[in-house]
């Protein structure tokens, strides 16, 4: 690794990534079509000078990139890598704004951005307000960023920051392909792998919804929302338009494979190892997903708000939902009083596992600090005792848990200061609180009346939209 910059390797993967934003918006151009929607023009258009642009990017930097590629892959820096994410990013999120922008919803620039960027982060908070006015092309593109941003998250995750040693990640480095320890080597052999568990994933989700109940359309859309834990529906209650258990339950089963560790399926894959079982992080996971249900259902039956089973499985999907921060809605949980309110943030703030498409702090994150703190404790009581930390039967060492408490110490510190920059555009504060919560969290969905599991983002000013963005 170096520290310096290399602007035309940047440029070079720009451009790669530009063409396939580019290609990739010819499919929802090519259903707009077949429905004689208008809006293929905008697609077309879109597409057009995208890929262009791209291909400008790609073949006026290729000489010196593709000169020992491996070399120039292993050479990534950390200043680099997060050009790369930073610029990669916006640029990606201003391509596919550009539908959105030239459609016949006649959306203003932040709104295209704003849809964009929460497509492309798999946030799933959405301006998308009447839903009669999008084409079926406009929908399928909502759903596409999504399933885009989630195969980008899980590659930048799994592949890149184990080797930055970014938030405690590099704890994944010996999880994945351990006979690669260079980043062209993990490219080559971890990728493809990764995205083809991730396509596995998704035609079965898309399987099981329409076996389920679902149309081919809701089911296409709906896989691509579900795996990356992303949110976006084609129908503006969300899941609670299908009331149907069997589609409820496979969405939860689908949301849960999105939040667990893909390391996990490589392994599976490469060393025909099943320790899902195993994984600290997934039992953990599943421990809080267990008891926090059943926490909210007591609740909800002890408020005489639903029957006990009715309970069970309202609480179930919600709380699915909200910890693998996929965000879709069954019902208005806001108005189940405090104790839900209270696990709602709780579960926003945490979030899945590292390493898989979901957001929030990351439950390794969490444990490493909370495994930290009971050793402080245990330290005071018994001065003389000496506790080793560890995570995932690993040694957790001072600087390793010094990355961790700063990753979480800035994650907090960020979120209130949004909150607090929400706030000073006019917002109230359940709307600053929550919004910033479900923006860094990348939840969707935040609390109240206006961005609540019912309501969207169309009605927030520009200034709070574009914070949010930022988040």
């Amino acid at each position: 690794m170096h520290s310096g910059l290399r602007p035309q390797f940047i440029l070079y993967l720009l451009g790669i990534i530009l063409m396939l934003s580019g290609f990739a918006q010819l499919f929802p151009a090519v259903l707009d079509y077949v429905d004689g929607h208008q809006n293929v023009r905008g697609f077309l258009l879109s597409a057009m000078i995208i890929f262009f642009i791209g291909a400008c990017l790609f073949f006026s930097n290729r000489g010196e990139s593709t000169n020992n590629i491996e070399t120039r892959y292993d050479k990534v820096s950390v200043r680099e890598a997060f050009f790369m994410t930073t610029f990669g990013l916006i640029a990606i999120s201003l391509a596919s704004a550009v539908p959105y922008y030239y459609s016949t919803m006649e959306w203003s620039f932040t709104d295209s951005m704003f849809e964009a960027v929460s497509g492309m982060t798999t946030t799933g908070s959405s301006v998308l307000h009447d839903y009669s006015v999008a084409s079926r092309g406009i929908l399928l593109w909502r759903s596409v960023t999504q399933w885009i941003g989630g195969i980008g998250v899980l590659a930048f995750a799994i592949i890149f920051l184990p080797f930055l040693k970014v938030g405690g990640m590099q704890i994944f480095y010996s999880g994945v392909a351990s006979n690669a320890n260079k980043v062209y080597t993990k490219i080559h052999h971890v990728l493809p792998i990764l995205i083809y568990v991730y396509v596995f994933l998704t035609v079965l989700c898309a399987l099981g919804y329409f076996y389920a109940g679902m149309g081919w359309f809701d089911a296409v859309n709906h896989a691509f929302t579900t795996i990356s834990t992303g949110g976006f529906s084609t129908h503006p209650a969300g899941f609670a338009y299908f009331n149907t258990p069997g589609l409820h339950m496979v969405a939860m089963i689908f949301m849960i494979a999105g939040a667990i560790p893909f390391v996990l399926y490589l392994q599976l894959i490469s060393y025909k190892k099943f320790v899902f079982h195993k994984d600290e992080q997934v039992k953990i996971f599943m421990t809080l997903l267990f008891f926090i249900t059943v926490a909210n259902t007591l609740w909800l039956a002890f408020r005489h708000e639903y029957f006990l089973p009715e309970a069970l499985a309202k609480s179930t999907f919600t709380i699915v939902s909200l910890l693998t921060t996929a965000g879709f809605s069954s019902v208005d949980y806001t108005l189940w009083g405090g104790l839900s309110i209270g696990l709602s943030f709780f579960l926003m703030y945490v979030g899945g596992c590292a390493g898989s498409s979901s957001g929030g702090m990351k439950i390794m994150r969490v444990a490493i600090v909370a495994k930290a703190l009971v050793n402080h404790l245990k330290t005071l009581t018994f001065p003389s005792g000496v506790f080793a930390l560890k995570f995932q039967n690993k040694k957790v060492n001072q600087p390793l848990l010094v990355n961790v408490m700063g990753f979480l110490c800035l994650y907090v510190v960020c979120n209130t200061v949004l909150a607090v920059l929400l706030a000073l555009t006019g917002q109230d504060l359940l709307t600053s609180i929550s919004g910033a919560a479900a923006a860094m969290g990348n939840i969707g969905p935040g609390l109240g009346a206006i961005i609540g599991p019912m309501g969207d983002y169309s009605d927030l000013n520009n200034s709070a939209k574009w914070l949010l963005m930022a988040g």
